[in-house]
């Protein structure tokens, strides 16, 4: 995370955080290309995409009070923070669609 914080002060917020979705989305579509006796290599692409997808919401909080004014702040920072969190809440059924039902 520290490396991050560094990162986005040297290319900014913006950059940052389309890096960090475009990084996590990588590793988490990387992830299904895996074989399942790869196991530590899934583990490592898990770890991967969970970090990169932490750090995009973390730099959502901070980007959203710089990008708009301060009236439509809380409304935005809001919007995103509830959209992140019915990710979160989808994810394991996500994972429950990558079993066969048989």
């Amino acid at each position: 995370m520290i490396i991050y914080i560094f990162l986005c002060r040297r290319v900014r917020n913006r950059w940052g955080f389309a890096i960090a979705n475009v990084m996590s989305g990588i590793f988490l579509v990387a992830l299904v290309c895996i074989p399942a006796d790869k196991v530590w290599l899934k583990i490592l692409f898990s770890v991967c995409g969970i970090f990169f997808s932490t750090a995009s919401f973390d730099t959502n909080y901070v980007y959203t009070s710089e990008l708009f004014p301060t009236v439509m702040r809380n409304a935005a920072l809001g919007s995103g923070s509830t959209v992140a969190r019915i990710g979160a809440l989808l994810a394991p059924f996500v994972h429950q669609l990558t079993f066969k039902q048989g």
